[in-house]
């Protein structure tokens, strides 16, 4: 799990007005369910997840191959299945209540293994109606390749938001001096 670095501190709903009223009510849903940002790098995806995390402070956040990486080596390192079951990071965030946010799926290196945790924390998320923020960079088609049909159909279930425009980094990066 990660914290807010110092760049989205000031991250605030009011900076996407064309998505800020479904993620308010998205966030006072009581199931609130999945709620996926696609488009392309740079348009604000990553900063509108932690605009909700500034507001939400239990929540989880995690980018994505970080959290496969570390879930592959929680079951290397295992010592006996209680502790497994006790630290295994999917498990934590399948039964987190508050909103679980997760920047990048798709940029993770996918094995069965990941493939097969990635879904156990999708589906559970979305079955039992709990908060999951899901950012990528791929279209729910392209998800359906890389990863797996039922993860984007998850997805797709959920509430999707297509974030557009020109790379923000790149032109905040021009207007610096």
């Amino acid at each position: 799990m990660i914290e807010i670095p110092p760049q989205y501190k000031t991250a605030d709903l009011a900076d996407f007005p064309e998505h800020a009223r479904i993620v308010a009510e998205w966030l006072g849903a009581e199931l609130p369910g999945l709620l996926t940002f696609t488009g392309a790098a740079g348009t604000g995806k990553t900063r509108m997840l932690y605009a909700i995390a500034r507001m939400c402070p239990n929540a989880k956040i995690y980018i994505v191959p970080m959290l496969c990486a570390e879930t592959q080596r929680a079951a290397f390192m295992r010592p006996d299945a209680y502790t497994w079951a006790e630290s295994h990071p999917i498990d934590m965030l399948i039964r987190h209540d508050a909103p679980v946010l997760l920047d990048d799926l798709g940029a993770e290196k996918t094995t069965d293994f990941v493939l097969q945790e990635l879904y156990r924390l999708i589906s559970q998320r979305e079955l039992w109606g709990k908060a999951a923020l899901i950012t990528t960079n791929l279209s729910l088609a392209q998800l359906a390749q890389k990863l797996d049909d039922r993860i984007a159909s998850r997805l797709a279930g959920g509430i999707v938001l297509e974030f557009s425009g020109a790379d923000r980094r790149i032109a905040n990066k021009r207007s610096r001096p």
